[in-house]
């Protein structure tokens, strides 16, 4: 570990990175070494380290890790973090919602918080199997029994207990309007409107 931790040059960085993310969700490497790859990725502050740091900041199941990488991210490379799971807010996976949310704690801005708002309550589609129901198909050579249905398509709608986190850290006052979009939006235009008038000062 000692001889690893003094690996200091940045062309190792795209090695390392793989070794982090190879490894993640399995047993191959101990928390421990895989701590020992999230420093040196800080260290190095190169294109591919933040790529690596970025995606363990999501991906990573071992909380440990993913908020090593996070911490490692504040200090160098929060714009990148800060652009990649903005987008995930969106993502149709609702656990990458929430993981995305979880991840932007560690960089609020409350200038996004409109956007940290319009994700509270989240649209996802889910395709399920066709059933085994048999059809009715007629072709040139006459008709016949046909097996399986069409995929059904499922529309759900989800509350994302990580992001009203987000939204209530960037607030300027402790309020919980809870999921209720109307609501927060209301009160941020109302925050918002109480330093649109004329802000200068008497000489």
């Amino acid at each position: 570990l000692e001889s690893l931790k003094a690996i200091d040059d940045p062309l190792a960085a795209g090695a390392i990175a793989g070794e982090l993310l190879e490894s993640r969700g399995k047993s191959i490497q101990s928390r421990q070494l895989r701590m020992v790859w999230i420093e040196r990725l800080g260290q190095y502050r190169n294109l591919v380290a933040v790529e690596a740091l970025v995606r363990t900041g999501l991906e990573e199941p071992d909380n440990v890790i993913r908020e090593a990488a996070l911490e490692q991210l504040v200090d160098y490379g929060s714009d990148s973090a800060i652009a990649t799971y903005l987008q995930y807010l969106g993502s149709n996976d609702n656990k990458l919602v929430n993981r995305a949310a979880q991840a932007l704690t560690w960089f609020p801005d409350p200038e996004r918080s409109i956007q940290y708002i319009k994700s509270l309550v989240t649209t996802h589609q889910y395709e399920s199997a066709p059933g085994p129901e048999m059809q009715v198909g007629f072709g040139e050579n006459g008709g016949g029994l046909q097996m399986g249905g069409k995929k059904q398509v499922r529309t759900e709608r989800r509350k994302n207990p990580a992001v009203l986190t987000l939204v209530k850290e960037v607030m300027p006052e402790e309020v919980d309007f809870g999921y209720d979009e109307q609501a927060w939006l209301k009160y941020v235009a109302e925050q918002r409107n109480q330093f649109s008038g004329d802000l200068r000062r008497d000489p």
